[in-house]
């Protein structure tokens, strides 16, 4: 057992299709989820800690054991932040002094995650949208509070209150532009096009963002500064 435990923290194919609005090819979906899937776990297989799988499905023990987790964990909880503190708080409970998790929704390579890993105190890596694709938090430490009613403010939390390192901001796989950005082989390019783009005027407006948000995604860059 190391001190340190990572959670890899996942949806099934359904329920990214229940919340990703611009995916509603099933097969396109399944695809987009893959290969996302693939680059995370590729990442954590070279990092020295526990790593655990908890998803919102059972998973095969052959898939997950042949991957280098640890153990598969159902997600419990009616809320996402529910589910993300019940997580927290069950790892703390069998004794590990560390616990990081981040989703499927961002890439990240293993030098990122060894970054987090060997950071001191706690940290959370926001996602351009004000959530956040990496949280690493300390047994006992106020910052668990991110994770209560007052402070998860609808999966943006609010850090002020608290001591944590904040990391590099970067965008995650909310999008059409996110998915053509880190997958741009003509062939699943082309495909995804043709399924997503006439989705993408109503996704931004519904989303609030401006026009300006699309390039920068494809370019993956930051978003262009208020004026």
């Amino acid at each position: 057992m190391t001190s340190c435990a990572i959670i890899y923290f996942s949806r099934s194919v359904s329920s990214e299709l229940r919340h990703k609005p611009f995916c509603r090819d099933r097969s396109l979906a399944g695809t987009v989820h893959r290969r996302i899937a693939r680059r995370v776990q590729a990442a954590l297989a070279g990092i020295p800690v526990d790593t655990f799988w908890f998803s919102d499905v059972p998973l095969r023990a052959s898939l997950w054991r042949s991957l280098g987790f640890k153990e598969n964990i159902i997600q419990e909880g009616s809320t996402l932040r529910e589910r993300l503190l019940n997580a927290f708080e069950g790892l703390f409970g069998r004794g590990y002094m560390q616990v990081l998790v981040i989703g499927g929704d961002t890439l990240l390579s293993a030098a990122d995650i060894r970054q987090a890993v060997r950071l001191p105190g706690d940290a959370l890596g926001p996602s351009w949208d004000g959530g956040f694709y990496l949280l690493k938090l300390a047994a006992g430490s106020p910052a668990l509070g991110l994770l209560s009613g007052a402070h998860w403010n609808e999966g943006r939390p609010e850090i002020s209150p608290f001591d944590l390192a904040v990391l590099t901001s970067r965008p995650d796989f909310d999008s059409v532009e996110d998915v053509v950005s880190f997958f741009p082989d003509r062939g699943f390019a082309a495909r995804v096009q043709r399924t997503l783009v006439p989705a993408v005027p109503g996704l931004l407006a519904s989303l609030g963002l401006k026009p300006a948000l699309l390039s920068a995604c494809i370019l993956n860059r930051p978003p262009p500064a208020a004026r």
